[in-house]
């Protein structure tokens, strides 16, 4: 790590406001203070600035109203406030402590563009440390970064771009964009308080310029396995998402492929890849587990998805041993709606998938975790590694020869696919919950396979039956760019010139997708390594939703 990232990542830490560290003692009210003329001045300002400046170095020269932006320029705010976060919280809602008012409030950020409002979010409670929200008036924002940084500042001002379509807006001209800060509470139904801080400044983009052969379409050749497609399609949408590419609009993107009617219609490669190129996916490699899982249940090796970890292990001998434990079944942890106490969503998870990267054996993690008592009452989707390892885990026990063989010989072998490279738990045993890494063409075949409802030339390599529940939306998800999950596959809808197209589809931090259309003859496939970004998964949305669907229909 760089010397100069490791300082910028201790300002994020200490100056920025994020959770580094939370005492447990209970805090008493801070109402704040004013620390000095500039504070006094600029009490409900909003300002921003194109470098960090320490408080007590600052000065009204440093305020900026005009900004550039782009992939190596950088952005951030200083919110001064005249009374602290739980000061202006404790107003909404007077009943509740300051530990509490932190863990149901935020930060209501709305911003504008040209006068028009374009994204609004209330920021999740778990951001930033409560005895900090309790003391500092003086807050810095990293908005816009040029190194890698996880500060909720910038996944907001990230997902205003995407989400909110800034991205577009701000494309071209100058404009003059308004953040407005509110704080907000929810007890029961969510508060919004009065605007505490406000400001605008004036944006201009810095256009990359590129050259027409960096954009154009990308020849390909056929394959053993791929024959090149002669079917038509919009080549200058192609060359300008290309060139989106080039310019960094769509950062970190590193290859993608079209199939349509089993046949190889687009393939494209950035940032220094190429067809051979290994892609490491992330949770792309959860849905081989419900693949060799179908298998499998072909197989007779498990007799059907309704087998229990009680059937399969000796779950006694593992700690916070309950019944209903030993009843979970396979499915529910395929549709990742067990009553596990796991959740890659919440650090504080007993079963967050930090947590079990570290022990010694993935599996005795996972089967040593207790119930959550919530999801006994109401079973709900919450998204966990920990359930794709244990599936991964059942198989291998009860297939012969262990998890690697049974996906080499059932699924790799059939579907030609040599070039490869695996990650492994503790146990030596394939990783489940990810990374399992395949070039693009043939990330393309195992989309395809699904496609073809689980035939490879002649070959029935997945049961039809299984096909179609592993795609099928078994159990709503509540993510916003979703709509339904079932055996470790997404599923969602895409909307062109007022058609909606519905897909299933494997998906994996960064913004890897394998998407697997319904009702087109077409899979796509999208690599990248945008990882921890929250631009990754929109970025992959508009591609596919603006230029890819677009130019192939």
């Amino acid at each position: 790590m760089k010397k100069n990232k490791i300082s910028f990542l201790v300002i994020a830490c200490f100056l920025f406001w994020t959770a580094c560290s939370e005492p447990e003692a209970p805090l008493i009210l801070n109402h704040g203070k004013i620390h000095n003329d500039i504070h006094q001045r600029s009490i409900g300002k909003l300002a921003f600035f194109q470098e960090y400046i320490p408080v007590d170095q600052l000065t009204e020269k440093d305020f900026i109203e005009t900004a550039i932006l782009g992939e190596d320029k950088r952005l951030f705010m200083r919110i001064f406030l005249e009374h602290t976060q739980t000061h202006y919280l404790q107003e909404l809602a007077p009943e509740l402590k300051p530990n509490q008012l932190c863990k149901k409030g935020n930060w209501q950020l709305t911003f504008y563009l040209d006068g028009k409002q374009i994204y609004q979010e209330n920021i999740n409670p778990g951001a930033g440390g409560c005895a900090y929200r309790n003391e500092q008036t003086i807050i810095g924002v990293p908005l816009a970064f040029g190194e890698e940084m996880e500060h909720w500042g910038e996944f907001v001002w990230l997902k205003m771009l995407k989400r909110g379509k800034g991205e577009k807006i701000l494309a071209t001209g100058k404009h003059d964009m308004k953040i407005e800060i509110r704080p907000y509470i929810n007890v029961d139904e969510v508060k919004v308080g009065k605007i505490v801080a406000q400001g605008t400044i004036n944006l201009k983009k810095d256009i990359i310029d590129v050259s027409p052969a960096a954009i154009v379409y990308q020849a390909i050749q056929s394959t053993d396995d791929w024959m090149v497609s002669e079917a038509v399609f919009d080549k200058e949408k192609i060359v300008a998402l290309n060139k989106k590419i080039a310019q960094r609009d769509f950062k970190k993107v590193t290859s993608i492929v079209v199939i349509k009617e089993g046949e190889l219609l687009l393939e494209e490669y950035f940032n220094h890849t190429n067809r051979n190129t290994l892609h490491d996916t992330r949770s792309v490699g959860k849905s081989f587990a419900s693949t060799l899982a179908g298998i499998a249940i072909a197989e007779g090796h498990l007799t059907d998805e309704q087998m229990t970890l009680g059937q399969i292990f000796d779950v006694k001998k593992y700690q916070n041993y309950d019944e209903r434990k030993a009843d979970i079944q396979l499915k529910d942890l395929m549709m990742m709606s067990s009553i596990l106490a796991a959740s890659d969503n919440d650090m504080k998870s007993a079963g967050q998938e930090e947590k079990m990267y570290p022990t010694d054996n993935w599996m005795q993690f996972g089967l040593d975790l207790p119930i959550d008592e919530a999801k006994v009452k109401q079973a709900v989707f919450d998204y966990s590694s920990v359930s794709s390892v244990l599936v991964g885990g059942a198989v291998h026990q009860l297939v012969p020869n262990g998890l690697e063989k049974y996906l080499l010989e059932k699924v790799f072998e059939p579907l030609g696919i040599e070039d490869y490279r695996f990650q492994y738990t503790p146990q030596k045993v394939l990783n489940t919950a990810g990374s399992i890494q395949l070039n693009s063409l043939d990330l393309a075949k195992y989309g395809q396979l699904y496609k073809n409802q689980g035939q490879w030339n002649g070959q029935q390599i997945i049961a039809k039956n299984w096909v179609k529940k592993t795609l099928s939306p078994l159990v709503p998800n509540g993510q916003t760019d979703s709509d339904g999950y079932g055996y470790f596959f997404w599923h969602k809808t895409y909307e062109v010139d007022g058609k909606i197209y519905p897909c299933a589809y494997a998906s994996g931090n960064g913004g890897n997708k394998l998407i697997i259309f319904e009702n087109l003859p077409i899979v796509i496939v999208i690599t990248a390594t945008a990882y921890g970004k929250p631009y990754g998964h929109f970025q992959a949305d508009q591609i596919v939703q603006d230029y890819l669907l677009p130019a192939v229909l």
